[in-house]
């Protein structure tokens, strides 16, 4: 069933298409601007990648991780939520949105990224060793905290499967 569009065709708007090597020479200028913690021109340069080509999860890490060096971590969440529908598996996006629910005090929602992060970590172990690594120390650091919002919605989720 296709729907018809309420707008005439006349009157939508296109983009114009970037080319491939305009795209790498923008990351390249994003990854820069990142580098030398200019997040603000980054965020910009990533939400122009993002939309010229909104199927590269790159783009969405680049511009979640400079949202959240600005401090923007309700759309750094955003951005990662982007890249994980593009890569489910990669536990990257999973563990740096805990960081930003940390800093925002969810904790509940932290557990459960870092959970995720964890658990696809575990299933490439050689090449996101490193998230291992910290995912243990933030449970170290956070320890109580996590721990009694992942026990609860343990228990939560129990009595709801056994009723």
């Amino acid at each position: 069933m296709k729907l018809k569009s309420k707008q005439p065709e006349e009157s939508k708007a296109s983009l114009p298409s970037i080319s491939p090597p305009a795209l790498d020479a923008i990351h390249a200028l994003a990854r820069h601007c990142h580098r030398q913690s200019d997040f603000s021109r980054a965020t910009d340069l990533y939400r122009i990648l993002t939309i010229a080509d909104p199927f590269e999860k790159d783009y969405w890490l680049g511009l979640g991780k400079a949202q959240q060096d600005l401090e923007d971590f309700s759309s750094a969440i955003k951005a990662y939520a982007s890249a994980c529908l593009l890569e489910l598996e990669n536990p990257t996006p999973h563990f740096h949105a805990a960081e930003c629910y940390l800093s925002l005090g969810k904790f509940q929602d932290a557990a459960k990224a870092l959970r995720a992060a964890e658990n696809f970590g575990k299933l490439q172990k050689q090449e996101h060793q490193w998230i291992l690594q910290q995912a243990a120390l933030m449970r170290r650091v956070w320890g109580k905290k996590l721990e009694l919002k992942d026990k609860y919605h343990g228990q939560q989720h129990r009595k709801t499967i056994t009723r």
